[in-house]
This record gives C-alpha cells, structure tokens and sequence, in this order.
C-alpha cells in the first residue's frame, strides 16, 4: 500500500504540486523500447529524432512526385495536409488530453483501485504515442509503487528520467530514490538523495531517508540519529514505524 510519500507526490497536477521536493517489460514497451540506465549517455550522442526529419523528407518527396512522376498540384496539396496536423493539430490534442488524464488520475489514485486505474492507463493509446512520454511513465510507476510491484516502477522510473528534458529530470529523481530505497539499493538511491539536497537543502524528506540509509549502513549514526529523533512526531504510518525501528537500531549499535 503507497505511504503518505508517495501519496502526495502522486495525487497533485504538476503544475500545482506542493510536495518539499518541488518547493525548496511490457507496460514499458506500451510507450517506447528501453534501455538500461548505464546505456543512457552513450546512445543519447547517436539519438536521432524522427520527428525533425519528417519536414525535408516530404519535401523531397513532393519535388519527385511533382516534377519527376508529375502528380497533380492538389493531389500533392492534399499529402501535404498532414504537415500542419502532425505539428499542429496532434500537440493541440494531446496538451487536451493529457489534462483530462491527469485529472482523473488524481482522482481516481487515492481511491486504491490501482488495477482499474492501470487498465485505464493501458487505454491511453493516443497519449501513450503522441502525449508526454516521460510524464505517461511516470504515472504507471506510480500505479506499479501502490500495487507492490516495486522493480518494475524502478525500471519505467529510469526510462522516465532517461526521456525526460534536462529542465523536467529532477521532479522524477524522488520517487526514483524512494523504489531503490525500497529494493534496498542503498549505494544507488543514496547519491540521489545527496544530488536532491543539495538543491533544496531543507528537504526534509530526503534528509529523513538518508539518515535511514546511513543506519542501515553504518554510517554518520549520530548525525542520523538526531535528523530521525526530530521527523519522528510529524511521520505517520509505515514512515513512522520505519523511523522507529531505525532508531532502535542506531541506538544498538552506539552501545
């Protein structure tokens, strides 16, 4: 069942979200073909968007048809439609689509029907093609980290951030730490919580999950303890017990 962290992240649009962080394998395939994170740099030297050729090559085509096979003018008015509706009409549609998506996803996230909700995202096939990608794999994570299935959120998490523009990645990097603190990859999720304070340094949520990673580990027990003594009475739920035992154990093992 999703925790109050990742409650809150999910439920809000974007563009209203008041999460700390924002302040201060087929499921996968269903938008586009992955790749593992450690091909990311490499490949994104050799990527190639389809999309800014589409424009050359139809003209191209349009100087053979008329002046090599000597197509008729409004035959080849008529191919060259589709150039301001690929442009045009298609991001117009997806902007109102996506929108309506989101709506519905935050109203329909918290009710716990998350089975319902990613047969309703498998529906999307519009959006899934044309829509916003990274923001479409976003919300299966979401979906994936209510339902228990915590590796397949860590692996659309990644293809997200991979997707995403360089001004969007940083809004996918929390929940991305919090499937790797889940799986217990403590030496992946760790640099990512360090990468979000250091952008917002009073992120208490990153603070309260590295001062858990650093018990589980051993390290910088002291200083973890007192982060974890201070955000115990405002955590609630399974954050609360997680608090609990960690201190426990930090407290062990100072003896």
């Amino acid at each position: 069942m999703a925790d109050l962290f990742l409650v809150r992240f999910a439920v809000f649009p974007r563009h209203a979200r008041c999460d700390s962080f924002l302040r201060d394998d087929r499921d996968v395939r269903a938008v586009e073909s992955w790749q593992p994170m450690a091909n990311v740099m490499a490949a994104r030297k050799l990527r190639i968007d389809p999309g800014r050729a589409l424009i050359p090559v139809s003209l191209g085509l349009f100087f053979l048809l008329r002046f090599v096979f000597h197509v008729p003018t409004w035959v080849l008015a008529l191919l060259l439609l589709w150039i301001p509706l690929y442009y045009l009409g298609i991001p117009w549609w997806a902007g109102r689509r996506w929108h309506a998506f989101e709506r519905e996803f935050a109203y329909r996230f918290p009710q716990g029907d998350h089975k319902a909700l990613l047969g309703f995202w498998h529906g999307q096939f519009f959006l899934r093609q044309f829509g916003p990608k990274a923001l479409m794999l976003e919300k299966l994570a979401l979906i994936y980290q209510a339902m228990g299935r915590i590796r397949d959120a860590e692996t659309v998490l990644e293809r997200a951030v991979e997707l995403a523009d360089k001004r969007m990645r940083p809004t996918f990097l929390p929940n991305l730490a919090h499937v790797k603190y889940e799986l217990g990859k403590y030496d992946e999720a760790e640099p990512i919580y360090r990468r979000l304070l250091r952008r917002f340094p009073h992120n208490t949520a990153a603070q309260t999950r590295l001062a858990l990673i650093h018990i589980h580990t051993g390290h910088d027990i002291d200083a973890s303890l007192v982060v974890l003594r201070q955000q115990l009475g405002r955590a609630q739920g399974e954050e609360q017990r997680r608090i609990e035992e960690a201190i426990a154990v930090g407290e062990r093992a100072r003896t």
